[in-house]
This record gives C-alpha cells, sequence and structure tokens, in this order.
C-alpha cells in the first residue's frame, strides 16, 4: 500500500516550498499550543522561593569560608608564638627569615609576617609575589621580586635598616643599608595590644606602613620571648580577591561591608582598588556609597534590617535582583556582613522542572504523531538534495566524473538537478579551452571577465617539438593529431602538477606560466620541479614510442622569470587570458637557443638567482638573444639536488659541470688556447655534448681569428 502510494507521488512533482512549509508550520503550531498551554499556569512565586534557598546558602557557605580563611590566620599566630627562642628570635635573623618565609608559602592570600621585640628590633617578609601588580608597583621594589625581607636592627650607636630580596627564579638580592629608621613596631596597635593579651588579637581595618592600604593585622605575643610580639597581615584587596574566587557565575556579586556602611571588600578586585584610592585621596575608608557596580550599590543601599539572615528582591535597570546578606561571626570580623546580589533570571531551575513535564507529554505527542510523518518527508526533500549539493561540490573542484541524473518527487529539485547537469557540461567544455585555474579565478572572484591587465612577476616556459616541420610533411593528418594530442596530454598533465597553467598551445609548442592567474610564492622552484618533469614525461613517452615503431618526438625547453602583464587580452566577445612582454619573448628565445647549443632546457640567470640552491645547473653562455640589447647568461638546467625536486644528478655529471664552469671562466678571461685545451678534454669524455662542442669550435675560430680589444665575452644571436 505504501510502495503505490509513493508511485502515485512520484508522478508528481510536488512544490518543494509549499510542502516544507505545510509540514513544519503544522508541527511547530501544534507543538507550541501545547507547550504554551502546558506551562500557562506557572508561578513566579517558585523562582523568588528557589532563589532565596539558594542565595542564603551563597551568603552563608561564604561566611564559612571567610571565617575559616580568618581561623587559619589566627591558628599560625597561635602555632608560631609557641615555638621556643631556638626556632624564631630577633637573635637568629637568617633561621627567623626562613620560618617567615615559609609561612607565607603555606598561606599565600597573606600580605606579610614579622616579628619584634620590645627594643624595636623588627624582622618582616612581605608576599610581594600575591600583591597585584598595581601594589607592587607602590611598594617601589624591584622587578622579579616574589620576597621582601626587612631587618631593622636599634643599638647603642643608632639604628639601621636592611632589606633584602629573594626573587621568582629563586635568586637574592641585597638592597643598600639606611641607617635613618622613622618605624616603630612598638607603637603600632598590634604589638600593644597583643603584649597584654595571653591570645591572638586582631586590629580595625588600618593602613599598612609599607604598602600604604588598609588591612587586619592578627597579632600575639610570644610565649618564649619576652616582649617579643609575632604578626600577621592581611590587606582588604586580598579579602577582595578572595572574594572573587566564591563567586557562582559572571552574574553574581560579592561584597562586605560593615554596620556603618564601611566597603572592606567586594569581588571585582580593580574596581575596589580604584574606590581605595579615591578615598584615600580624602583620607577616609571607602563606603557603599563609593561603589561603581549600579546593581550591588543599589542592593547594599537598601534600608533592610539585620536581624539574622535575610533576602529582599528589588528592581534595577538590568531586571529584578535578589539580595541576600549574613553576618560574620568571629572576633576579626565584628560587625561583618557578606552580600550576595544576582540577577533573579538565574534562577530557574522549579520551572525548569515543571517545563520538563510538559515536555514530556508535548513530545510524546511528537514522538508518535509529527516525528514518523516529518521524518518520511525529510527523507525525500534531503536526500535528492545532498547529492545535488555533492553534485556542486564536485563541479566546483572541476571533477565532471560519476555524474548521474538526481531522480526525485520535488520539481524544484528536479529542475535543479537538470540544471547542474547543463552547468557541469557548460564548465567542462569550457574549461577544455582556457586554462582552468583561470576558469577557477573567474568564477571565485563573481566579477565578468572584461579586457585588461595588471603588472606581475611571473615565471614562464616554453616547449618545442624539434624537427616537427620534417615529421607533419610526411603523416598522416589523423595519425599526426592522435600522435601530439598523447604527447600533449603528457606534457600538460607534469606542468600542470607542479602548480604550472597552460597559457595556449601554438602549434607544436606550449607556454605554460606560474604565478598566474592563481598566486605561487615558490613560482621558480615549481617552474624548475614543473619543466624537469615535463621533460621526464617527453622521454618516457619517447620510449613507448620506440617500442611501437613511432616516431620520438624531442622536446625542448626554455625558462625565464620576470615583470610581464598579465589579465585578458582580445576583443570582448572574444577573449583569452595571457601574459605579454619582454619576459615571453625572452623565454621563447632561451628555448629556441636549445638548437644551437644542443640543450634540451635553457634558464635564465633569474631563474638560477631564485631556485633556492635546489638544483644542478651549468652556465652555458652569455648572450644577447635576437631582439634584445642586455647580455644574458644562460644555464642549462641538468636536475635537481634531492628526490623531492626531480631526478636528481649524478656526482660524475656534478663534476663534468664544475670544470666545465672552470673552462668557462678561462674563455671569458680571453685565454681561448688554455680554454681549448680544457673544453677539448671535456669533449673527449663526453663527445655528445653540445655546449662543449659549440665552446671547442668557437675557442679554436678565437685561437685563429681573436676577436676585438674591447671583447666582452658576449655571443649575439641575429636570429632564433
Amino acid at each position: 500500500m505504501l510502495s503505490d502510494w509513493v508511485s502515485m507521488l512520484g508522478k508528481y512533482k510536488a512544490p518543494l516550498r509549499i510542502t516544507i512549509l505545510t509540514t513544519v508550520l503544522a508541527v511547530v503550531v501544534g507543538c507550541s499550543a501545547v507547550l504554551v498551554g502546558a506551562n500557562y499556569f506557572e508561578d513566579r512565586r517558585i523562582i523568588i522561593d528557589s532563589a532565596d534557598k539558594w542565595m542564603s546558602s551563597i551568603s552563608g557557605e561564604t561566611a564559612q569560608r571567610l571565617e575559616r580563611f580568618f581561623d587559619e590566620a589566627r591558628l599560625i599566630a597561635d602555632i608560631t608564638a609557641g615555638l621556643p627562642a631556638e626556632a624564631i628570635s630577633l637573635d637568629r635573623p637568617e633561621l627567623t627569615l626562613r620560618y617567615l618565609t615559609g609561612t607565607l608559602q603555606r598561606h599565600e592570600t597573606a600580605y606579610s609576617a614579622y616579628i619584634a621585640d620590645k627594643t624595636g628590633a623588627f624582622i618582616q617578609v612581605i608576599n610581594v609575589g600575591a600583591q597585584p601588580l598595581e601594589a607592587r608597583t607602590t611598594l617601589g621594589f624591584p622587578e622579579g621580586v616574589r620576597y621582601a625581607r626587612r631587618i631593622i636592627s636599634r643599638g647603642t650607636f643608632g639604628s639601621y635598616q636592611q632589606w633584602s630580596y629573594v626573587f621568582e627564579d629563586g635568586s637574592m638580592q641585597q638592597g643598600e643599608l639606611e641607617t635613618t629608621v622613622t618605624y616603630d613596631p612598638r607603637v603600632r596597635p598590634w604589638y600593644s595590644t597583643a603584649l597584654s593579651a595571653n591570645f591572638t588579637v586582631n586590629t580595625e581595618p588600618y593602613v599598612f606602613q609599607s604598602l600604604q592600604r588598609p588591612g587586619i593585622t592578627f597579632s600575639r605575643a610570644m610565649t618564649f620571648f619576652p616582649g617579643g610580639v609575632f604578626g600577621l597581615d592581611i590587606s582588604v584587596a586580598q579579602l577582595s580577591e578572595f572574594l572573587q574566587t566564591q563567586r557562582f557565575g559572571e552574574s553574581t556579586r560579592l561584597a562586605i561591608t560593615d554596620n556603618s556602611g564601611v566597603l572592606i571588600a567586594q569581588d571585582k578586585v580593580n574596581d575596589y582598588l580604584d574606590i581605595l584610592d579615591q578615598a584615600f585621596r580624602k583620607k577616609r575608608m571607602p563606603t557603599i556609597v563609593d561603589l561603581k557596580d549600579p546593581i550591588l550599590k543599589s542592593g547594599l543601599s537598601l534600608d533592610r534590617a539585620r536581624d539574622g539572615d535575610s533576602t529582599v528582591v528589588f528592581e534595577s535597570s538590568e531586571g529584578d535582583q535578589i539580595l541576600s546578606w549574613r553576618e560574620v561571626s568571629g572576633p576579626a570580623a565584628t560587625n561583618w556582613i557578606i552580600s550576595v546580589v544576582a540577577p533573579v533570571d538565574q534562577f530557574t531551575g522549579p520551572m525548569v522542572e515543571s517545563m520538563y513535564r510538559s515536555m514530556l507529554f508535548a513530545a510524546a505527542l511528537i514522538l508518535f504523531v509529527a516525528v514518523p510523518g516529518v521524518t518520511v518527508l525529510a527523507g525525500w526533500i534531503t536526500r535528492p538534495m545532498i547529492r545535488v549539493a555533492e553534485d556542486a561540490d564536485k563541479i566546483r573542484k572541476f571533477d565532471f566524473s560519476g555524474y548521474k541524473p538526481r531522480p526525485t518527487i520535488f520539481r524544484e529539485i528536479a529542475q535543479l538537478s537538470k540544471s547542474m547537469a547543463d552547468m557541469r557540461q557548460t564548465i567542462d567544455a569550457f574549461s577544455r579551452y582556457v586554462p582552468k585555474d583561470v576558469v577557477m579565478k573567474l568564477l571565485a572572484s563573481g566579477q565578468i571577465a572584461k579586457i585588461g591587465g595588471s603588472r606581475q612577476r611571473v615565471t614562464l616556459m616554453f616547449t618545442d617539438i624539434a624537427g616537427f616541420t620534417d615529421l607533419s610533411e610526411g603523416a598522416e593528418p589523423e595519425f599526426l593529431l592522435e600522435h601530439t594530442s598523447v604527447y600533449f596530454e603528457a606534457l600538460t598533465n607534469a606542468i600542470s602538477r607542479h602548480n604550472g597553467t597552460i597559457d595556449k598551445f601554438i602549434g607544436d609548442a606550449i607556454m605554460a606560466v606560474w604565478n598566474a592567474p592563481l598566486e605561487d610564492p615558490a613560482h621558480i622552484v615549481n617552474a624548475c620541479r614543473g619543466i624537469l618533469a615535463t621533460r621526464q614525461a617527453s622521454e618516457e613517452l619517447n620510449r613507448l614510442y620506440e617500442e611501437k615503431g613511432r616516431p620520438i618526438l624531442v622536446t625542448r625547453l626554455g625558462l625565464h622569470s620576470g615583470d610581464a602583464v598579465v589579465g585578458n587580452m582580445g576583443a570582448t566577445n572574444r577573449m583569452g587570458y595571457t601574459a605579454l612582454g619582454d619576459t615571453v619573448n625572452l623565454a621563447a628565445r632561451l628555448e629556441g637557443l636549445n638548437k644551437y647549443y644542443g640543450t634540451h632546457i635553457l634558464v635564465s640567470d633569474t631563474i638560477v638567482n631564485g631556485a633556492e640552491d635546489r638544483f644542478i645547473f651549468r652556465i652555458v653562455d652569455r648572450v644577447t638573444p635576437k631582439g634584445t640589447t642586455q647580455p644574458l647568461t644562460i644555464y642549462e638546467l641538468m636536475g635537481a639536488r634531492a628526490q623531492e625536486d626531480g631526478p636528481v644528478v649524478d656526482p660524475d655529471t656534478v663534476a663534468f659541470v664544475e670544470r666545465f664552469s672552470g673552462a668557462f671562466d678561462v674563455y671569458q678571461d680571453g685565454i681561448f688556447r688554455d680554454a681549448c685545451e680544457l673544453f677539448e678534454t671535456l669533449g673527449r669524455e663526453r663527445p655528445d655534448d653540445g655546449p662543449t662542442q659549440v665552446m671547442i669550435e668557437r675557442c679554436r675560430r678565437y685561437v685563429d681569428n681573436p676577436p676585438e680589444e674591447n671583447w666582452d665575452g658576449v655571443e649575439g644571436f641575429d636570429k632564433k
């Protein structure tokens, strides 16, 4: 039955738009109606109740953590005060400094640790590395200091202060000795209060002498060190950093105040430091009024009863907010209050639970009613669309293989598939007349091709078949066409593999270009690889031709790099992408000179200079090709130095090239008889080497008929 229904639908090409809109709209409207109806009577009170409990737990937990934070500081003071004089005392400064440093390492949040005695002697270690960057700058210590250590000594002949520094890498540095000491620990509240008590005491927030910022000191009299007091400092900035670690999400704000509205700490450290600086300039402690955060300021400014734990909801510019506060117990934080502010929208837990129940009901309807129909329809829509998309991607990559018509019941997709097939055939045909790189660049640009070009650096190669005229005169046109087509196919593949673009075929010749139309920073290297691969492909094809008894096609190649004008040339309705200029002409001349020198690959000095020493070149001559006036040094590309770049030159050939270069230098010096002997020796070793034979003949001629005195070693050519 289902198959008959599908077959009936297959005869009708349904409009894709109507099908999708009708189905999706029906599903969305139905499900939305169910979800809205199921959640319509949810009460906002559930959110507030849940938030009340959650915020109360946050403030309570933060208060407990702060109390444990202070308890840890108090415990350190208790333990240190009970240590024997052999472990810590002002008479043993190095031992004491090590102990104080270890104390700060175990209590990273502390600002400093120290001991003092009734004579005013003082040993202190400051935890510089744990301070904000701005605070470290205020202290004025050398850059990279981890711990700053200070010893104040008072004697018969005066008092002095000595600083020393421990850096992050463990190295130490001694500071200058100071003889003018103004700091006296005996007049500080932490000292006098601790001496009169037999337990650890703490101060109200006050300004630290070295940091010039407020903080709290925990201190206790030493048990075995009469008149000695141990102190541990905690800055209010470090309390702010502590609050920052207690945040529950980006939207949550925390602050510590006292009953009078003094702002002791907040979770945004940088904001608090700015507020602190502004308040200090006015010689006062910061208050709630100084807060930069408008939401936190509004919450802490509420007129509320502080008779225990409490939570309130208030309005702000960013929506409803919930405030929860709790008093901190313990002597270190008398009358301190921890406040937490967060948006009401953050508390959606109960709402989510209720929403899940509604969604389960809706999901059941969708699962058993809508899903089967949507699944079948989606399959009909997506499968042919995916196939068409795959075809389009293959066309984009110029891959025209394996194309098959895409049957579908939808009219729009069928039309799209047919258009894609037509486009494939059009582009495939188009790309056979125009270089694929040019077509891809044109399609990627989204612009209409127009007449015009631009100057840019390119590398150009010309190829030619030796004796092609004689071959073509005696061959049947059909045979010649098939014979050369196989040849051009092999050479084109070799060029394309190394980023070259076939500009055009000129009879039996090929013009190829690198670095246009697609940029190629290594175009000279790739061109050298391509020209070696081209010759190798020609030689392999000739071996196959010889086996079949067919005439071989000997290829001559020229390579040059320089500036040329590249772009679209011709008429508005019939144009071609090509390169123009002296660079093109010179590359063609180099190919033609192969016939004179009996070589296969001739290149210019621009190629040699840009080849990154990856190839073996043999200097051939200094010439002025036909149509040029500037001397040009030409080279023969012998091969590569490494297998990745092409056929590797054997050591004997490398040695031969070096000896040829030496003989050429003698020739250039005008010592023709010696040069002739050197070239003749090379000729006996390799009698078929064209450049050697040319130089032998030329040297003999100059021995008999020396050139003019102003001879510059350049050979001029009137012909190609």
